[in-house]
């Protein structure tokens, strides 16, 4: 067992704590994801990135004067905190030119939204392997761009200029009015869905 299987099984996480999940190819089914809480896990997870060399973009997307559509840029500025090695974080508004200019030349990306399906409770995280599938362009239901993530994808792939790696993960919303707070249930997704990253990016 190598030390990444080693920190992933002392994170075993069918020990910890649920929150919900769903994937974009079975919309109606939901799993738990389960995460360690304990401090810990940054320290390990920071000191066993793969490749320190290796351009990882990690990209919040958002309106933080929109609600739950603030929940992107509230991810990106938790895991600029950490100061990972070998990783570029961004906050960008979802306009499509903007998100395919950041994830240039990049190893892996991986994109944090709101969405808002109407399908799944507020805090419901869905993703998305961009090689694996097409992204609808109404997933970003409250996009006020034209041209934005979804676009920018399918564009890239069009062009055959995708990441080698992207990940896209839409976080279920529920209040996008202007002015408004995040919703309970998004706030509190936001501490096992940083876990949930730093495991992804390692």
């Amino acid at each position: 067992m190598n030390r990444m299987d080693r920190i992933k099984d002392k994170y075993d996480p069918d020990k910890n704590a649920n929150i919900p999940f769903a994937t974009r190819d079975d919309p109606d089914t939901s799993a738990n994801i389960r995460f360690a809480c304990r401090d810990e896990i940054f320290r390990d997870f920071k000191s066993a990135i793969r490749n320190p060399k290796s351009q990882i973009v990690l990209i919040g997307v958002g309106n933080e004067f929109r609600g739950d559509d603030a929940v992107g840029l509230l991810i990106a500025r938790r895991l600029t905190e950490m100061n990972l090695p070998g990783v570029t974080v961004r906050e960008l508004s979802g306009e499509g030119a903007a998100l395919m200019e950041a994830w240039q030349g990049a190893d892996a990306v991986f994109l944090f939204d709101a969405v808002f399906t109407g399908k799944k409770p507020a805090g419901t995280i869905y993703r998305m392997d961009a090689h694996a599938q097409t992204i609808p362009a109404d997933f970003f239901h409250y996009s006020t761009h034209r041209f934005g993530a979804a676009e920018a994808v399918e564009l890239a792939r069009t062009l055959d200029q995708l990441p080698p790696r992207l990940i896209i993960f839409g976080i279920e919303g529920k209040n996008f009015d202007y002015g408004a707070k995040l919703s309970p249930a998004v706030e509190k997704t936001l501490p096992d869905f940083v876990k949930q990253v730093m495991i992804e990016i390692t």
